[in-house]
């Protein structure tokens, strides 16, 4: 195990909020590094694949007559995908299953209720870091070079802040990550 927590995602929407969920996955991403599969089961799905593409690495087809878990046990065992290192989002019934052999499941609805709640309480999400300094100005003694971030809320309203890139570190903050501090 590479010690990522997850470095691959396996994505159902189902009824989910696809806009919500798919910006928690991007930030999954963002943060883990991570190899994000969608599983086609609709036209939706197909539909939502087109406009966002650059998301997702692949694409599992469900096959006829087989179980989901088993679909996803079959899938992750031709591809190497390490089932401690694999998040399935998805809505199943049998659970144990697939976290008896160490897979990490969950709700795509919950998850989504859950983002899109944080989202609402703490109103901005990481859009870009970039160095603010440019190398242009003398720092005192002991300190440390500033970076430019950009914020934008739930409506879009985009807002910039600064941090040292040690804070960030500290925080586990980066690209996709909710802003927490004012």
């Amino acid at each position: 195990m590479n010690g990522n927590k997850y470095a691959n995602i396996i994505v159902c929407y189902g009824d989910a909020d696809r806009e919500i969920l798919t910006k928690q996955i991007k930030m999954f991403r963002e943060r883990y590094h991570s190899k994000v599969v969608m599983i086609i089961e609709s036209e939706n799905d197909i539909s939502w694949l087109n406009e966002h593409s650059e998301i997702f690495e692949e694409t599992m087809d469900r096959a006829d007559g087989v179980s989901f878990t088993d679909d996803v046990v079959n899938y992750c065992k031709m591809h190497h995908l390490a089932e401690k290192e694999t998040l399935i989002m998805a809505e199943i019934s049998d659970t144990e299953t697939l976290t008896g052999l160490g897979f990490e499941v969950k709700s795509p609805s919950d998850m989504a209720e859950s983002y899109k709640k944080a989202l609402e309480m703490l109103g901005s999400m990481i859009k870009q870091i970039f160095d603010g300094d440019y190398g242009c100005e003398e720092l005192k003694l002991g300190e440390e070079p500033k970076l430019s971030i950009t914020l934008v809320s739930d409506d879009g309203k985009e807002k910039y802040v600064q941090a040292t890139d040690k804070w960030l570190t500290e925080k586990g903050l980066d690209v996709g990550s909710v802003w927490l501090e004012e």
